[in-house]
C-alpha cells in the first residue's frame, strides 16, 4: 500500500517548497510518503514536480455538468444566465469540449505513468449546494456519468486504474450497494474502482455529531456495501464535521428569496464548500478499523492547509492514529 499526499501545483503551493522539487522530495522522505497524489491548476511540467514522485492524478470535476451533456441550452441560460458564463465554464457551447479536456488529462496521465486517476461521479448546481432541493437523483446522475465516461475513453485502455470518488451531493455517494455495482458494470473500462474519501461519506450524515458517530457511520456503510467494498482501492483521509452549518444554510436558504446572480454565487461558493468539507486529520483509533477493513492500494491524506507548518502538523497527528496499518 502506498502512503501519498495529495498536492497540487498552485503556485501558492510550490512557493511552500521555495518553488524547489527537491524540497518536496525531502518532505516525502522526512514524512514517509511514497509520492504524491496530483492536482492540477496549471499545465504539469518536470521543473515544478518531477514526475517520478506522482502516484495518482486527481481529473478536472465539474460540479454542473448533466444539462451541458444533453444539450439542454434553456436549462442552461437559466443556471449560468448567459452564454459567457456558460463558456467561461466549459469553454464552448459544444459538449465535446469537456470530453475533450479529460482527453487531454488521460494523456499526461499516461505521460506521467501514473498508477491511477481519480473522476469524481457527482453533479450539483450552485444553488443547490446551499438548500440541498437536489433536481437530478443519484441513478440519474450515475447514467449520465457512465455515458460521459465511456464517451470520453471510448474503448481506450490505458496503464492506470480509473477510481471513482465518492462526494456528499447526488451522484456516487456510496450509500447503494447496487448503484456502485452499476457503476463498476456498465463503464466500459477493464481497471476500475472506487476512491472513498472518508470526510465525503461523512457528509452525507447531517445527523453526525462527533467523530465516534463518524467512525461508526463510515463502518456501517462498508458493511452495507457487502462485496461491493472490495472496489474500493485508494482512501483520501480526512475528517469533517459539518451538519450543523449544514441545516442552518438550508434553512437560511429556504427561508429566504435567493438574490440570484451566478457571478457572484460563483466566486462567493469555494468559502461555503470549505466549511462543509474541511479536510482535518481523522483523529480517532477507529481509522485504523476503517482501514482493515479495506483492500487498498493508496492511502491518500487529503487535508486543506494553510502552510507549510500546518501541513506538516496535521501529518504528524494523522500518523499517531495509523500506526498500526502504515508502521
Amino acid at each position: 500500500m502506498y502512503k501519498l499526499i495529495s498536492m497540487s501545483n498552485f503556485y501558492g503551493e510550490l512557493k511552500r517548497f521555495d518553488n524547489n522539487y527537491e524540497n518536496i522530495r525531502e518532505f516525502l522522505r522526512e514524512y514517509d510518503f511514497d509520492g504524491i497524489e496530483l492536482v492540477q491548476y496549471e499545465p504539469w511540467n518536470d521543473k515544478s514536480i518531477p514526475k517520478d514522485i506522482i502516484k495518482g492524478l486527481h481529473l478536472r470535476f465539474y460540479p454542473i455538468w448533466i444539462d451541458f451533456w444533453r444539450g439542454d441550452k434553456e436549462k442552461l441560460i437559466k443556471k449560468f444566465q448567459n452564454e459567457e458564463n456558460i463558456k467561461m465554464i466549459y469553454g464552448s457551447m459544444d459538449k465535446i469540449s469537456i470530453v475533450n479536456q479529460y482527453k487531454k488529462e488521460l494523456e499526461i496521465a499516461q505521460k506521467l505513468d501514473v498508477e491511477y486517476v481519480v473522476f469524481h461521479v457527482c453533479h450539483v448546481d450552485i444553488l443547490e449546494c446551499y438548500t440541498y432541493d437536489f433536481k437530478y437523483s443519484d441513478e440519474e446522475i450515475i447514467d449520465e456519468a457512465i455515458d460521459l465516461i465511456n464517451t470520453i475513453f471510448n474503448g481506450s485502455e490505458y496503464s492506470f486504474k480509473l477510481l471513482f470518488e465518492n462526494l456528499w451531493w447526488p451522484g456516487l455517494t456510496l450509500k447503494s450497494r447496487q448503484l456502485v455495482q452499476k457503476l463498476i458494470d456498465k463503464v466500459e473500462y477493464s481497471n476500475v474502482g472506487i476512491m472513498l474519501d472518508t470526510g465525503h461519506l461523512i457528509n452525507t450524515n447531517t445527523g453526525i455529531e462527533n467523530i465516534e458517530q463518524a467512525v461508526e457511520y463510515i463502518l456501517n456503510i462498508l458493511k452495507n456495501l457487502g462485496e461491493t467494498k472490495r472496489y474500493i482501492k485508494g482512501i483520501h483521509l480526512n475528517y469533517s464535521l459539518s451538519g450543523k452549518y449544514v441545516m442552518e444554510s438550508i434553512n437560511k436558504y429556504t427561508d429566504n428569496k435567493i438574490d440570484y446572480d451566478f457571478i457572484r454565487m460563483y466566486k462567493e461558493v469555494y468559502s461555503h464548500i470549505i466549511n462543509i468539507d474541511k479536510h482535518k486529520p481523522f483523529i480517532h483509533n477507529g481509522v485504523c478499523d476503517i482501514i482493515k477493513e479495506l483492500d487498498l492500494d493508496f492511502l491518500i491524506y487529503e487535508f486543506i492547509t494553510d502552510s507549510l507548518k500546518q501541513l506538516k502538523e496535521f501529518v504528524d497527528i494523522q500518523d499517531k492514529y495509523l500506526i498500526d496499518v502504515i508502521y
